[in-house]
């Protein structure tokens, strides 16, 4: 038992790293600006944070529903429970526009794009779903449930690392995003 313990931990360590997709953000948002290690890892709590308050969310509705395999209807329903007034509706549109993008590439099948490519998204789907069901208890993951949740984190990062470099900017004296700067 404890071997396969410790297994599972060095594997939710390894899929938690998103630096390279919050830094892809980040450059999306504001070119000009870098990111400190720890403000990178406080980035990276809050994604993975955001995702399991979502998905912890959407297993309830599953099990009210008797459900078991988690669409992207519940995840929707999450993010309005979750996120709060404007920005919930911003995320929404957020996360119907990639699966609308997605289900479009789909049905057109012009080659075998992944999910990221098709959907337009710079964090990873297929992190986002492994995550989905490894830290959380959702059994199965629906067709477009990892896109629209991924869709969703990414506007969330994307507007506190846009707030963040704004700080950044504000303070002047450097050009680089620090944790004091997101805790405002």
């Amino acid at each position: 038992m404890t071997g396969q313990r410790s297994n599972l931990k060095t594997q939710v360590k390894d899929s938690t790293a998103n630096s390279t997709f919050i830094y892809k953000v980040l450059k999306q948002v504001s070119p000009n600006t870098g990111i400190s290690n720890n403000a990178m890892h406080a980035v990276n709590d809050f994604v993975i944070d955001m995702m399991r308050k979502l998905c912890f969310e959407s297993y309830e509705l599953l099990e009210m529903q008797g459900k078991k395999i988690c669409s992207s209807r519940e995840i929707q329903t999450s993010v309005r429970l979750v996120v709060p007034g404007e920005l919930a509706k911003h995320a929404i549109s957020e996360g119907t526009k990639a699966c609308v993008k997605y289900m479009n590439y789909k049905k057109e099948g012009e080659g075998n794009l992944n999910k990221n490519v098709a959907s337009g998204l710079t964090l990873s789907c297929s992190r986002i779903r492994n995550l989905m069901l490894l830290l959380t208890p959702i059994q199965s993951v629906g067709q477009c449930a990892d896109i629209y949740l991924t869709a969703v984190l990414e506007y969330l990062l994307a507007e506190i690392l846009e707030l963040a470099s704004i700080v950044t900017k504000d303070m002047k004296r450097f050009i680089r995003v620090f944790v004091i700067y997101l805790l405002l």
